[in-house]
């Protein structure tokens, strides 16, 4: 970035990239001493990220209930590849094997966590110009009942900055430069 000659087009989607990765620094607490975005002169712009320019992410529902399993949270996956995962929880007693999960024609098999003690299904390998992509899982219990749930990557950060004082400071953050970086990604590649 000391030498942007030749590199006018990609420079913004560049910067919002370093500032999306020093703030992931931040929030997973790795080598803080040295930001990815230390070289930059001006910051991100995370004041311009509000409610009102999120709105537009929020996640929706069709409003059918299941019954005997209940969706209680999205949840995002930033480490490695961008990931949403859904939670549910199945009631005691009841079988997983009696649901099937869909996003679009393709079948997602539900998986454990033994840490929430919910199921969740994961959408990954999202890429960057995709991030505000919505996309719609559908879940079908036995009697043929279909609830869907539609969102993307930018529903978790709306509800992140919507509930932004149980959060933390840096979760925030980093959730609005991610925005920012979807926002640049997208110019960038013409979205």
């Amino acid at each position: 970035l000391a030498n942007p000659s030749g590199y006018e087009e990609v420079l913004p989607l560049m910067k919002s990239l370093l500032h999306y990765g020093a703030y992931a620094q931040e929030e997973f607490e790795y080598k803080t001493n040295d930001l990815a975005n230390a070289s930059l002169k001006e910051g991100a712009a995370l004041d311009s990220v509000g409610l009102e320019e999120l709105n537009a992410h929020k996640a929706s529902n069709n409003g059918v209930i299941l019954e005997g399993l209940s969706f209680t949270e999205l949840s995002l996956l930033i480490e490695s590849e961008t990931t949403m995962r859904f939670y549910y929880r199945l009631e005691r007693g009841g079988n997983i094997a009696n649901y099937s999960f869909k996003l679009g024609d393709k079948a997602l098999t539900a998986q454990y966590s033994e840490k929430k003690g919910m199921y969740y299904v994961d959408v990954a390998g999202i890429d960057a110009k995709d991030l505000d992509t919505q996309y719609t899982l559908s879940v079908t219990d036995a009697k043929g009942n279909t609830q869907t749930i539609t969102s993307s990557t930018l529903s978790y950060v709306r509800a992140v900055v919507k509930d932004a004082a149980n959060h933390k400071d840096s979760t925030v953050k980093v959730s609005k430069a991610l925005y920012l970086y979807n926002l640049e990604a997208n110019a960038y590649f013409g979205v």
